[in-house]
This record gives C-alpha cells, structure tokens and sequence, in this order.
C-alpha cells in the first residue's frame, strides 16, 4: 500500500521516506545555516543574494553548477 509518507517496499513492508532531491537537501542547509550565507557565499563563489534567492524559491532552476557547489560545501552528496 502507498502513504503520503512514502511507499512501502513491498517485499519486506517497510515504509520508506518521501524521496528528497539535491536541491532540497541545499535548501535546508542553507536555512539552517542562515546566519552564515557570507560565509557560504565567499566559500563557493555564489553571491549572497543568488544564495537567497534559491533559498526564497525566487530562482526555481538554480542550474547544477550552483547546486552541486553549495552540496559539496555542505557535504550533502551522498545523505
């Protein structure tokens, strides 16, 4: 059976997570880390205000180079 949680796997019945994407995963490290963005921002090279933007939503395909810059930054390639 399907949840709104999830699906179950249906050889063993274990209700597994909704899948969550790259991009959602930088998302909420960079709003954990919002204190930070300059921080996060001289790191990667991606200016303060792209950062707020993506985490505003304001930029709904902030392209892969952005993503996977800020992914390494905050180590979240393989969650």
């Amino acid at each position: 059976s399907v949840s709104s949680l999830g699906c179950v796997y249906p050889k063993v019945g274990i209700l597994s997570e909704p899948m969550v994407t790259l991009h959602e995963r930088v998302i909420r490290h960079l709003v954990a880390a919002k204190g930070t963005w300059p921080a996060v921002a001289d790191a990667t090279g991606i200016s303060k205000r792209t950062i707020e933007k993506i985490v505003y939503r304001q930029i709904q395909d902030p392209g892969v180079s952005h993503i996977e810059k800020l992914a390494k930054y905050f180590r979240c390639l393989n969650e």
